[in-house]
């Protein structure tokens, strides 16, 4: 599977956590049935934010060398950098820190554009990549 490939799976499953606005949350990338903040990936976890269900999504394995190695291009970093992308793009979020672009959209522009940002990133990820040929670069 392409590192493209895997972005797109982790988007549209983590899409899908979120979808039902029940299963949505603000603030925290995590909260449980009482209420108090998790983890995304914790078990007694129950609703989720954009970026709380991206790390639901994930493998472990993946989750673990982003918090390993984090600036590194990993699987969990490029795929929150895609929804950060679409959240510049959609909705002219110009902090290029990961997480502010996709936490202004889900804490501040409310469920809807929420789910609009992931469909941005997953179209985005799912078009074919675009290549230039030298030959046609003038000089």
């Amino acid at each position: 599977m392409t590192t493209q490939t895997r972005v797109r799976a982790i988007l549209v499953s983590a899409q899908a956590v979120i979808e039902d606005p029940k299963q949505w949350v603000t603030e925290y990338e995590a909260v449980a049935a009482d209420g108090g903040p998790r983890n995304g990936r914790d078990l007694d976890a129950c609703r989720w934010c954009a970026v709380g269900a991206v790390l639901k999504c994930a493998s472990s394995d993946e989750y673990i060398l982003y918090c390993s190695y984090p600036g590194e291009p990993t699987i969990v970093s490029k795929t929150l950098q895609a929804l950060n992308d679409a959240a510049r793009y959609l909705f002219e979020t110009i902090d290029d820190c990961t997480h502010n672009g996709i936490t202004a959209i889900n804490d501040y522009e409310g469920h809807a554009r929420t789910l609009q940002m992931f469909d941005r990133a997953i179209a985005q990820v799912s078009a074919p990549p675009v290549t230039v040929n030298e030959t046609d670069i003038p000089f």
